[in-house]
């Protein structure tokens, strides 16, 4: 044990005095202070309800992204007389807690846009729940006849979309359209357009208009996770660490190292486990210190956060496998930075284009031994992406509610047989550390 925690001391005075990590501590340490100077500002109901009234019009608009351009346009609509629900108004005790308002359009085809465009984007919606990623249907024709019916599963559907869970909707008048809702939300986090949010201690500060304050703080932390530590942190990881086994094995150092009474199959694992610290302690501080000033400033506190130092260090612990594997045969530090980077930018790119064939087109577009040999080189590759899928499913699904989750996150990720995909993760690297420990043990150095 002794033996082991010299090696680690060692491993980490080695990276100490390289100069990139002192950077990347600098820039984790200007994101807590960023993550410490944020917070949310709740809005009144009214004024909330009343701006959410003036959005619906262009709410999410997510067939924009599809290229249809028959979705354009605004629809011009007014939210009065917004109060809390009572008794006398005549909804169901299910409301009670919530407010109740008069939703009057300009005129009668603007109610007409709004109606088909949400009957357009259920459509796809609905398809794309059968068959992922299948093409945008052909859009409903104006001369669709639409029913009041129609009208008020548009109105009830647009604000459940805004986050209110209980919505119902009754037909006022004709000309010009008005109607009268009632709204209430389980989660009040989760409303579309209820906060502000404030940046460097309130120094700047803006609405959110088309989201939550929940989702804001899920986006905040998968980029700490996946973007920064994830991705950069990694990156910089990987230059450090990849040097470690070469330095070890320059002549002169590995005399005096395997002097030590131990074996040098366990003197790799232990070098191994090195770097793996390293990174470990590295994400921990950044998580750790965006967790805490992130519940101390917003109140929403994700003990799931922290879980993701987890992943970040199992998927540095792919990727150093193929370094230290270059290493042993090499004894090249910047070649084994260079193979390992190449490794894990490949195995992503496989595993997206592949995702892309299978799972947004069903593989009918692509030839049959094309979809065989992406599913070969799927069993083999590294899965580092799908760690950080991982994160973003229990981020998202441990603070947000279905409905949010729906919102925010339905049709961007992949799906994936965790079981399959993390077990032959494993066992990739498992055999590159099984690899560079017999070539160290058979080489004469």
């Amino acid at each position: 044990m002794r033996q082991f925690g010299t090696i680690l001391a060692d491993s980490f005075r080695e990276s100490v005095d390289c100069k990139s990590l002192q950077v990347l501590l600098v820039l984790a340490l200007i994101l807590i202070v960023l993550c410490a100077g944020t917070s949310f500002e709740t809005e009144k109901p009214e004024g909330v309800i009343e701006k959410q009234a003036a959005l619906l019009g262009v709410q999410q608009q997510r067939g924009h992204r599809f290229g249809w351009a028959w979705l354009g346009g605004n629809v011009e609509c007014k939210a009065t007389d917004i109060k809390p629900v009572t008794a006398q108004e005549g909804w169901g005790p299910e409301f009670s807690g919530g407010f109740c308002l008069t939703l009057t359009f300009k005129t009668r085809d603007m109610l007409d846009l709004l109606t088909r465009r949400w009957r357009a984007e259920k459509a796809l919606a609905e398809a794309r729940a059968r068959r992922p990623g299948v093409r945008p249907p052909e859009p409903p024709s104006d001369k669709d006849p639409l029913t009041p019916q129609d009208y008020r599963a548009c109105l009830e559907g647009r604000f459940r979309e805004m986050g209110y869970a209980r919505t119902q909707a009754a037909f006022l008048s004709e000309d010009p359209p008005a109607f009268r809702l009632a709204v209430r939300t389980d989660y009040p986090h989760e409303l579309c357009g209820a906060s502000r949010m404030k940046l460097l201690y309130g120094a700047i500060n803006f609405p959110l208009l088309q989201t939550s304050v929940a989702e804001m703080v899920v986006t905040m932390q998968l980029f700490m996770a996946n973007i920064f530590a994830g991705g950069v942190g990694i990156f910089v990881a990987i230059l450090v660490c990849s040097g470690f086994v070469p330095s070890m094995l320059q002549k002169g150092t590995l005399d005096l190292v395997l002097a030590r009474p131990i074996g040098r199959g366990r003197l790799l694992l232990y070098k191994y486990i090195g770097g793996l610290w390293f990174v470990f302690i590295l994400s921990a501080v950044l998580i750790a210190g965006c967790w805490l000033a992130i519940t101390l400033r917003t109140g929403y506190a994700n003990p799931w956060f922290l879980v993701t130092v987890v992943t970040i260090t199992a998927t540095f612990a792919v990727i150093h496998s193929v370094a230290v594997l270059v290493g042993v045969l090499s004894r090249s530090g910047t070649l084994a930075a260079m193979l390992a980077i190449f490794v894990w930018g490949t195995s992503a790119t496989l595993l997206a284009i592949r995702n892309w064939l299978r799972d947004m087109y069903a593989g009918q577009m692509a030839p049959a031994w094309l979809m065989n040999t992406l599913d070969a080189l799927y069993a083999i590759a590294p899965k580092t992406s799908d760690l950080a899928a991982l994160n973003v499913s229990f981020l998202s699904r441990s603070h947000l509610s279905e409905q949010a989750f729906q919102r925010a996150f339905a049709g961007r990720l992949p799906k994936i047989d965790w079981a399959w995909s993390l077990s032959t993760t494993a066992l990739f690297t498992l055999a590159m550390l099984a690899l560079a420990m017999w070539c160290f043990r058979r080489k004469d150095y």
